[in-house]
């Protein structure tokens, strides 16, 4: 059984990686690009001092802002280590109509706070002074690939997330092997495959004769592997290699020979030939054609009826893809196809999601 990793949290993480009280791994809040040590020595004094943090309000009411300072904070939230406290992380990072952060007023009525509770002042004996706290605003959500990307380019990998998360029925029904296998291309000769993934590392090159190409990496689930694309393929797709498009790759693994004219020496190549590259956002309209809905005989019972009836009444289309019903009878081992003749369905990820939770059903999208 695998051990979870979690992500960076100003209330569990130290500096390093770290075990909790439930044995799932903890990132240490080093692990984030511009956030010292002496920032979460200062997080971690004032917690064990205080207990966790109940709020953004009490982290910084708390922390010595001396030793974390607003730059390691924004990278801390990028990272995923304020998720603990609910509010979304654009909310404290998106520039207001006047150019400030909610982030930069919570920093300066923390100083304020904390300069005030230092000691007496010329304003004040004893008394802390009075601080107008920051209310945090309403902003548009960061894209789940906006919120991802900076969290990757802080911490080196995607920790809360993946952004293929949000094409799992793509990959699952549509794709024809994955990165992982590429390690090796020797056994998949002749192996015709469709391949989603994660764009990066994109490279427009020139050769020394002049032509164009192009190189990328994709990532998915399983592995990496880089790309290279030449002459008419590069010039008909490179207006998709872009840093994290979500892209479907189809094509085949070929091997070639050839024999050296001058000392007969043959040399041989096995390669991965790219047919066709679309975005993956793309794919399921494209190709998804039929929704099959399997169901056992046992299972079909009024909830399940009523539960299966709303769902599909929502997602009617004159556009959507075909449905087919399966009904299985597992005492006799037979089975009965009932295809809807006037039924169509947008297969969107509302209804599957839906349709996964419906006791003994299964679908799949062809």
């Amino acid at each position: 059984m695998g051990v979870k990793v979690l992500g960076p949290d100003v209330n569990e993480s130290a500096y390093h990686f770290r075990v909790n009280d439930k044995g799932q791994v903890r990132f240490g809040m080093g692990a984030i690009k511009g956030v010292g040590e002496g920032a979460v020595e200062a997080i971690v004094s004032s917690r064990e001092e205080g207990g966790i943090f109940q709020d953004p309000f009490d982290f910084i009411r708390r922390v010595d802002l001396r030793s974390a300072n607003k730059r390691s904070l924004e990278c801390m939230i990028q990272g995923g280590a304020w998720d603990t406290f609910k509010l979304k992380r654009s909310q404290y990072l998106t520039p207001q109509a006047d150019g400030t952060t909610f982030m930069d007023h919570l920093v300066k009525a923390g100083q304020r706070y904390q300069q005030g509770s230092s000691g007496p002042t010329l304003f004040s004996d004893s008394e802390e002074i009075q601080v107008s706290w920051p209310t945090p605003p309403e902003t548009v959500t960061w894209s789940t690939m906006e919120a991802l990307r900076r969290e990757r380019d802080l911490i080196g990998m995607y920790v809360s997330a993946n952004p293929l998360d949000d094409y799992f029925v793509e990959l699952r029904f549509f794709s024809k092997g994955h990165l992982g296998m590429l390690e090796d291309l020797e056994p998949l000769v002749g192996r015709k495959m469709a391949l989603g993934g994660i764009c990066s590392k994109v490279r427009h090159q020139v050769s020394r004769t002049g032509k164009a190409w192009g190189a990328f990496t994709m990532e998915d689930y399983h592995g990496t592997y880089e790309f290279r694309l030449f002459g008419e393929n590069y010039l008909k797709f490179k207006h998709l290699l872009e840093d994290d498009l979500m892209l479907f790759i189809s094509g085949a693994v070929t091997e070639r020979s050839w024999r050296n004219k001058e000392d007969g020496t043959e040399t041989r190549r096995v390669e991965f030939q790219v047919n066709n590259i679309e975005l993956l956002s793309d794919i399921r309209e494209k190709m998804a054609k039929c929704l099959t809905i399997d169901l056992a005989l046992d299972d079909l019972d009024d909830e399940v009826l009523l539960q299966l009836n709303r769902l599909l009444a929502k997602s009617k289309s004159k556009k959507g893809c075909e449905v087919r019903f399966q009904i299985r009878d597992t005492e006799s081992e037979s089975e009965v196809q009932l295809p809807s003749r006037s039924m169509k369905l947008q297969p969107s990820n509302e209804l599957l999601d839906g349709l996964s939770k419906v006791k003994g059903l299964k679908y799949h999208l062809n």
